[in-house]
């Protein structure tokens, strides 16, 4: 009799210790559009730029992310978040210095590598001596990061949320 108590109460335990512990998955950002990955929420960073309309933290991806509303020679106005490296892919060209939201940063558009829709930009340093603005690159160096428009990304959670809903 002993035993079963015994035996019961770990199962008890186990079962307890099992409830309690939640699993941690990691966010992705897709491309609204397509539903294509874009970039893993644990890559977004912080980088502000002194062009910034508003800056704010915004519950998204599932932590407080910086966004900051930045606006164009146009006038249009873009939610962004920063994003140290992506899946889309910039377009084959040269590279603007001209415009650009971040000083010392040539950029140029950033599509989804699946649907070639504009998610955003990608920025790289202008250094001569890093030669990261070449013809050629389409994806971001080590040195890069890329701007992500929020009205072009969902979160992998939410959009999973409306499937499964």
């Amino acid at each position: 009799m002993s035993f079963s108590r015994v035996r019961l109460f770990f199962c008890i335990l186990f079962a307890l210790v099992n409830s309690n512990l939640e699993e941690v998955k990691e966010d992705y950002i897709l491309c609204k559009s397509c539903g294509a990955e874009v970039s893993s929420a644990l890559k977004i960073i912080d980088i502000k730029s002194p062009f910034g309309d508003n800056y704010h933290l915004e519950s998204l991806f599932g932590v407080d992310v910086p966004v900051q509303e930045l606006t164009n020679p146009y006038g249009i106005k873009f939610s962004v978040i920063t994003v140290r490296s992506t899946l889309c892919v910039g377009e084959f060209g040269p590279w603007y210095s001209a415009d650009s939201w971040f000083p010392g940063f040539a950029w140029k558009l950033c599509r989804c590598s699946k649907c070639n829709s504009h998610v955003g930009w990608v920025f790289e340093p202008i250094d001569s001596e890093l030669e990261t603005t070449t013809l050629e690159r389409v994806t971001t160096s080590e040195q890069g990061f890329n701007a992500l428009i929020l009205s072009k990304v969902i979160s992998e959670f939410y959009s999973d949320s409306l499937i499964y809903a």
